[in-house]
């Protein structure tokens, strides 16, 4: 028996969209070199900075993986000196994890790899063209994580 969803049919619009993400992310994936954070924790990295102190079940559910891989994740950040790790203030047996200032210098660096790598294509846009991705793509980002996630996990303008 063949399953059916009860999801509409995607247009070709939709997919046009879908896939041009897509391809954007798998290039994205190369600007990782002199990245100072291992691909899989940088993410958490960030999170956690645009939280400020969470517990890694928080931050496990803001960034949909299992609560395992985050700890592991976030102990590593740590052995590296990223995040530090105190006492949650409401319950004493469980920790909370904050970015610390070497932290924060890898996040800006990570992002910094990342301009460098997109400065050369997007220095020939249109400076309006510009300000309107970021525009778009934020309100995208802010609307997918109230969408799925029921809050903003992530900074309004990280550039």
């Amino acid at each position: 028996m063949q399953a059916t969803s009860t999801r509409p049919t995607a247009s070709a619009e939709q997919r046009a969209l879908v896939s041009s993400l897509y391809d954007v992310a798998t290039h994205a994936r190369r600007f990782q070199e002199g990245d100072p954070v291992d691909t899989g924790a940088v993410r958490l990295l960030y999170l956690v900075q645009a939280m400020g102190p969470a517990r890694p079940s928080t931050v496990a559910t803001a960034a949909r993986l299992d609560l395992s891989t985050v700890s592991r994740h976030l102990r590593e950040l740590e052995d590296h000196g990223y995040v530090r790790r105190s006492p949650d203030p409401e319950d004493g047996r469980a920790a909370r994890f904050e970015v610390t200032a070497e932290g924060e210098s890898a996040v800006r660096q990570v992002l910094d790899n990342r301009v460098a790598a997109l400065a050369p294509v997007l220095d020939r846009w249109n400076p309006d063209d510009r300000d309107t991705l970021a525009r778009l793509l934020r309100r995208l980002a802010d609307d997918l994580a109230a969408e799925h996630c029921g809050t903003r996990p992530t900074p309004g303008d990280p550039a």
